[in-house]
């Protein structure tokens, strides 16, 4: 069983994945073993369908569900009230956590979040079955630096001065600021 929940920025849990999906096979391979689907478009059933295929002429099979934590985060209703999940009540993903044991080896399942918090329910409920993967946004030092690195990585250099005018106009946009490093 290999489960993994991706959680935070957008940019860095993509990128993420695409690390792991080239650790798990060579592209044209990965293509006809890859599931995405939004929570909007799942139930527990179908997720159930997919990990239980089997892989076609690879070792794995990779199902990804993005946004499923989120929907289990604590909503402020219209009239002013709160709407809590408890980890007792899941409204259609009872049994989640007791498919995890039956699950084939051979599926590599990921959930692909923006940050939750602890105290999520279906969160609470899977950590204990899941490799956790925490990648928030990287701000002051930390965001600088996350440029330089990136810069290095692409081969180029820029100045302190100009580094620092980058993260100043664009701010932690990860996706903004890779797209000008690619300029």
């Amino acid at each position: 069983m290999s489960v993994h929940m991706l959680v935070g920025d957008s940019f860095l849990t993509t990128e993420s994945l695409v690390l792991m999906r080239r650790s798990i096979a060579p592209p044209d391979l990965l293509e006809a073993n890859s599931h995405y689907m939004s929570s909007a478009e799942i139930t527990l059933g179908q997720l159930k369908s997919m990990c239980d295929t089997l892989p076609f002429l690879a070792q794995n099979r990779l199902v990804v569900v993005e946004g499923l934590l989120e929907t289990f985060e604590t909503q402020t209703a219209r009239r002013g009230r709160k709407r809590r999940y408890s980890t007792g009540n899941l409204p259609g993903w009872d049994g989640l956590e007791s498919y995890f044991e039956r699950m084939p080896p051979t599926t590599i399942l990921v959930f692909k979040d923006k940050t939750v918090k602890s105290t999520n329910a279906l969160f609470v409920r899977l950590k204990q079955f899941a490799q956790i993967e925490n990648l928030p946004t990287p701000k002051g030092s930390e965001l600088i630096r996350w440029v330089s690195d990136r810069i290095k990585l692409k081969g180029s250099k820029i100045s302190v001065a100009g580094l620092r005018l980058l993260v100043q106009h664009i701010g932690s946009n990860l996706w903004a600021l890779d797209t000008e490093l690619e300029k």
